[in-house]
C-alpha cells in the first residue's frame, strides 16, 4: 500500500514516501514534511503490458535490451501520446526500465532498478 524511492537531478536527492494516506517528502541534510507535489506511484512493470510494440534494440549473450512503446497513460502521465520505454534483461530477468518524460515542465530520466528485496519493512509515514 505504499513506496519508498529517491528521486536524484545532478547533484541533488529527495527521499518520498507514499502511502494512500499522503505523500512525504525529504531533501538532502533535511527533514521529512508533507508535501502536495503531485508523484508517479505506477509501477513500470505491469505498465508494460500496456506495450503496442516491443523490438530488440541489442543483445550480448547474458543482457538484453528491449524497447517498448507504451502509452504514456500507462505510466501514470497525462496526454495520449506513446513513450519509448527501454528495459534491460539479464538472464531473462528485469533489471532495469527507463525512459525520458517531461515533469512539470522539466526533462526528466527515469530509472527502476529491480533486485532482490532489500527491505520488506511496510511502507508507513515518516510524521
Amino acid at each position: 500500500d505504499g513506496s519508498r524511492f529517491v528521486v536524484t537531478r545532478e547533484d541533488a536527492s529527495v527521499d518520498y514516501i507514499v502511502t494512500p494516506d499522503g505523500t512525504w517528502a525529504m531533501p538532502d541534510g533535511g527533514e521529512w514534511a508533507t508535501t502536495d507535489a503531485p508523484t508517479t506511484s505506477i509501477d513500470p512493470v505491469p505498465a508494460l503490458g500496456a506495450a503496442t510494440s516491443v523490438i530488440l534494440e541489442s543483445s550480448d549473450g547474458e543482457a538484453s535490451n528491449l524497447v517498448a512503446t507504451v502509452p504514456r497513460s500507462a505510466l501514470g502521465y497525462d496526454g495520449a501520446d506513446d513513450m519509448e520505454v527501454t528495459i534491460t534483461l539479464v538472464d531473462g530477468v528485469i533489471r532495469e526500465i527507463r525512459y525520458e518524460t517531461t515533469v512539470q515542465g522539466l526533462a526528466a530520466s527515469v530509472l527502476t532498478t529491480l533486485g532482490p528485496l532489500t527491505d520488506d519493512a511496510p511502507v508507513v509515514a515518516p510524521i
